[in-house]
């Protein structure tokens, strides 16, 4: 069998440098802020409208004394 021989492929070389992993705890933490945020501005609402009817409803107790 004569010819030339059979040459390994060039299929480049793999990545090898310094590549950052994604940051799964900032994200997840974000989350929980925003979540947080929003639960605290449902109970601050909730807060000013039951103010709102408790002294409603002093004021009407006190113009019925």
């Amino acid at each position: 069998m004569r010819g030339t021989p059979i040459q390994q492929g060039n299929f480049g070389q793999a990545y090898t440098g310094n590549m950052a992993s994604p940051d799964i705890m900032g994200a997840i933490q974000n989350q929980y802020q925003g979540q947080l945020g929003a639960y605290n501005a449902q109970v601050a609402q909730n807060n000013a409208s039951n103010s709102g009817l408790f002294s409603l409803g002093g004021a009407a107790l006190a113009a019925f004394i």
